[in-house]
């Protein structure tokens, strides 16, 4: 049987052995029920016999953070398991899925929440949210793969300088290699225009708050297409509304 505050049943006049009118709410609730403390429709204060199970504890998020350096923690869990808490991460490995290739990149900055504005203030790292890397790692990679220049700089719809790297020596099987590759080859134009910048924008797919770690894919398509349209349309809503507090100010 559970145990009633003897205070409170002082005060309303009752005792363990009184009927009362909302009786039926005084029989023993099912631990699954309710936890711990449960009060009653007759402000009665029920206590349940028995203590909080270890399997029932909950942990403070890990808010991960974009730093220079990097702070994984180990959390011993249950049976024995662990799991690896990111405080803070500087870099992950990001897949180029139209191209088959994964580098490790430089996390410049968030970018796009869906969840929370201030998710994206505080620079913290989640599943599914929206980061810049550094387009180094991809670019190196492009100019060995198919020994040509991505991102080169377009003025007045020509290109300052050729895609082509003439200044390496190469034997005829490995420059049949590269023809064979380019061969049909276009990369899309809303990725090229990020090399250009010299960033990419990527989806993170992991939880750092649980493997230490903050990998994803690089954006593009419809997909890319979608959350430059989103980036756009609140940038400039937080521009009309410091606008209009100028204007009111």
């Amino acid at each position: 049987m559970p145990r009633f505050c003897s205070r409170r049943l002082a005060v309303l006049g009752l005792h363990f052995g009184a009927k009362t009118k909302n009786s039926a709410n005084l029989l023993p609730l099912h631990p699954k029920v309710c936890t711990h403390t449960h009060h009653l429709s007759t402000s009665l204060c029920v206590v349940l016999n028995f203590r909080k199970n270890r399997h029932e504890l909950g942990r403070q998020p890990a808010n991960t953070k974009l730093a220079a350096s990097k702070d994984v923690r180990q959390v011993r869990c249950r049976g024995g398991n662990i799991k690896f808490r990111a405080l803070r991460l500087s870099d992950g490995n990001f897949s180029w899925g139209s191209e088959n290739v994964t580098r490790k990149a430089r996390i410049v900055d968030v970018v796009y929440n869906a969840t929370n504005n201030e998710l994206l203030r505080t620079k913290t790292l989640v599943k599914s949210a929206v980061v810049a890397v550094d387009a180094a790692p991809f670019r190196a990679w492009y100019a060995q793969h198919y020994g040509k220049k991505i991102g080169v700089k377009e003025r007045a719809g020509q290109l300052t300088e050729s895609e082509d790297i003439d200044d390496v020596k190469r034997s005829k099987n490995v420059q049949s290699k590269l023809d064979a590759r380019n061969k049909g080859h276009e990369v899309k134009k809303n990725v090229k225009s990020q090399f250009q910048s010299g960033r990419l924008f990527a989806l993170i797919t992991s939880r750092p708050g649980q493997c230490g770690r903050a990998d994803g894919y690089i954006l593009e398509g419809k997909e890319l297409d979608f959350y430059v349209k989103k980036m756009q349309k609140k940038k400039h809503a937080a521009a009309e509304a410091a606008a209009a507090k100028a204007a009111g100010a």
